[in-house]
C-alpha cells in the first residue's frame, strides 16, 4: 500500500480512539464504552451516563436479590419501575442471547418522565458475580439519531 493511501486509514483510526471512553462498573463486574463527552456517574449503586444534550442516557446497576437468568427476567420489570412507573413494554417475551459472553435477556419499551417521551432498550445481564439491569433510553424524537450509538453502547458491553 502507498504511504498516502495509508494516511485516511490512520486519521480515521485516530478519530475513532479520539471519540472513545471506556467506564468501569466494578460493583457489577462489567466496563462499558460511553461517547466522549457524556456526563458519567459511577458509584457502588450504578453506572450512568447522560448526552450532552439530556436526550439520551444509559444506567448500569445490579439487581439486589436476583440470581440466575429466571429470576432477574422475573424482577427486571420491578426495578425498571422505580425510576420510570408508567413503563409499557412491547409486544413480545423479549430476547434472549449474549453480549461478549454475557447471558442477556433484551426487551423494548416506552415510558414518559417529566413530561418527555423515552424510548427504552433494557436488557437483563447475569454473570458468575450477579445480575444487572442495563436501560438505555432515548427520547422519542431522537431514536433515529442515537441509534446506531445505542447499539455501540450495548455491544460494547464486556466483563472485567
Amino acid at each position: 500500500m502507498k504511504r498516502h493511501t495509508l494516511l485516511p486509514v490512520v486519521v480515521l483510526l485516530c478519530s475513532v480512539a479520539l471519540w472513545a471512553d471506556s467506564h468501569s462498573y466494578s460493583s457489577g463486574g462489567l466496563k462499558v464504552w460511553l461517547p466522549e463527552g457524556w456526563r458519567v456517574e459511577v458509584d457502588e449503586t450504578a453506572l450512568f451516563g447522560e448526552s450532552p444534550d439530556g436526550d439520551s442516557f444509559v444506567l448500569l446497576e445490579v439487581m439486589e436479590g436476583a440470581e440466575g437468568m429466571d429470576e432477574a427476567r422475573g424482577s427486571y420489570l420491578k426495578a425498571l419501575q422505580e425510576s420510570f412507573p408508567d413503563f409499557e413494554l412491547e409486544e413480545g417475551e423479549g430476547e434472549e442471547g449474549e453480549i461478549n459472553g454475557i447471558r442477556a435477556s433484551y426487551f423494548r419499551g416506552n415510558a414518559t418522565k417529566e413530561g418527555k417521551g423515552w424510548s427504552l432498550e433494557v436488557v437483563v445481564l447475569v454473570t458468575e458475580r450477579t445480575a444487572l439491569l442495563f436501560i438505555d433510553g432515548v427520547a422519542e424524537q431522537k431514536v433515529s439519531q442515537y441509534a446506531p450509538i445505542t447499539e455501540k453502547i450495548i455491544k460494547s458491553l464486556e466483563k472485567i
